[in-house]
């Protein structure tokens, strides 16, 4: 994955809370644009974190609170619709998906 050409998606992934806030600020009134970036793979920053090992629950707050859309999908290897709460199901951390259902309402 390029993700060094997405700083906001390489501090969701490597799991950094304090830096992804740091650039959230310093993106001011386009951090939402760029939240929803979408990796070469399509992976949105939110995707990203929930898919990592390394980012928490605390990451995935940050990024929700900040505007990250919780419901966007993108496609997976067999081309079926897979968003961030399927990747946080996958990733095998509970913690990451009470922390995503409860910041947006998800299930609701």
């Amino acid at each position: 994955m390029a993700i060094e050409k997405f700083p906001i998606h390489a501090a969701a992934t490597a799991g950094d809370p304090e830096r992804l806030q740091r650039l959230i600020a310093e993106a001011g009134d386009g951090a939402v644009e760029r939240l929803e970036q979408l990796t070469p793979e399509g992976y949105s920053a939110l995707m990203c974190a929930a898919a990592s090992p390394r980012a928490n629950a605390d990451v995935i707050r940050v990024l929700l609170n900040a505007g990250a859309v919780a419901r966007r999908t993108s496609r997976d290897t067999l081309g079926l619709a897979i968003g961030a709460l399927a990747l946080a199901l996958n990733n095998g951390d509970p913690d990451k998906v009470v922390g995503y259902v409860y910041v947006k309402d998800v299930l609701m």
